[in-house]
């Protein structure tokens, strides 16, 4: 059975949120003493924080894409009964989502 609770993002989260921030308070850390005159602990804090913000928003962000798409796909398998009961997508669907997509973008295929 699906359990919701658990996902293995979580573990993605907390290790892309680790090594990004601590990668970006490196990096700004070296830029930071090339630069600036004076650098003191204030300005580690406001590094660590605006990295740690910065990170987490884009983390989050191919997170929850994740996420959303594991579950729906967990769930219609689960609904499905198996990966053989799963029902695909109309070809036609994906012709139109394609056309349209082109066409919108305005990218032509010579039938308009």
């Amino acid at each position: 059975m699906f359990v919701g609770g658990y996902n293995v993002i979580k573990h993605y989260r907390f290790a892309a949120t680790i090594f990004l921030v601590s990668l970006c308070y490196l990096l700004g850390h070296i830029f930071s003493n090339l630069r600036v005159v004076g650098f003191t602990w204030w300005h580690n804090v406001i590094l660590i924080v605006i990295s740690y913000a910065v990170v987490t928003w884009f983390v989050d962000i191919d997170a929850d894409a994740a996420e959303g798409i594991s579950t729906s796909f967990l769930a219609e398998n689960y609904k499905a009964q198996s990966f053989e009961n799963m029902q695909l997508a109309n070809p036609y669907f994906k012709y139109e989502l394609a056309t349209r997509s082109n066409r919108d973008a305005g990218l032509h295929d010579g039938n308009c």
